[in-house]
């Protein structure tokens, strides 16, 4: 089809129908989404409420004395935050996607974080960290790739 001595008022767009996707919207005050996801006959709406329930949070794990290491879920999970102090030594909080606290020595940590000596870190993550093995914490002087447990920090996590 050629174009050429016509006027774009002469075009005609393809008549094609266009799908649309209506997702509503959310009222501040009551959470409801209106329209109601759903149909006419059955909406559905969500309201986020508070719970006490233990299976509504996530699972914390942290340091009763000062320590170099902890294993924070033995088997597979998602780490949610992380949160250190050091001593008076500076070094590496390690993060290892483990179901033990590897050995002294060459390792490959999945996450590493400097820390100077007598500070604090700490970071909740949006998105999880995925550990398929494990989820195993250790504050090392040495570092990134060499471990040198230091039994001088605090740790704690949140996983699931």
């Amino acid at each position: 089809m050629s174009v050429v001595g016509r006027s774009l008022a002469d075009l005609r767009p393809l008549e094609t129908a266009q799908p649309t996707l209506n997702v509503g919207s959310i009222n501040p005050a009551t959470g409801v989404i209106s329209p109601p996801i759903g149909t006419a006959t059955n909406p559905t709406s969500i309201q986020p409420t508070a719970s006490s329930a233990s299976t509504a949070a996530v699972g914390s794990s942290q340091s009763t004395v000062a320590e170099g290491s902890r294993i924070i879920k033995a088997s597979a999970g998602n780490l949610y935050g992380i949160n250190a102090t050091s001593g008076a030594s500076a070094g590496y909080l390690l993060v290892y996607d483990s179901a033990t606290v590897p050995a002294d020595g060459a390792t490959t940590p999945k996450k590493t974080y400097v820390m100077a000596a007598n500070s604090t870190i700490a970071f909740d993550f949006d998105m999880p960290i995925r550990c398929n093995s494990g989820i195993v914490l250790v504050f090392s002087t040495t570092g990134p790739f060499l471990k040198t447990i230091s039994a001088t920090a605090f740790l704690a996590a949140d996983f699931a």
